[in-house]
């Protein structure tokens, strides 16, 4: 099974239990790094949402595990079936 790298805004969106609109904020903030080719949708790489998700946790202090992927790995799983060929 091929892992994606990059995900779309609203993938992120639905990673993080937000909306699209805050997604574009943080984008446009700076706090999750984006990109886009040749006119297509904004990409958000995976790295990029990994690290806002450990950035908050430092900061906030919860107490989570960040290496616990398992919320992670089941939105890849979901998300691999639906991948497009962009």
């Amino acid at each position: 099974m091929a892992v994606k790298k990059n995900l779309r805004t609203d993938e992120v969106a639905e990673y993080l239990s937000t909306s699209p609109r805050t997604v574009y904020r943080l984008i446009a903030e700076g706090q999750i790094v984006a990109f886009k080719l040749r006119g297509g949708p904004l990409r958000v790489p995976v790295s990029s949402v990994e690290d806002y998700v450990k950035r908050q946790v430092a900061l906030y202090g919860l107490e989570a595990d960040v290496s616990d992927l398992t919320k992670y790995e089941q939105f890849v799983e979901k998300s691999v079936s639906a991948v497009d060929t962009d």
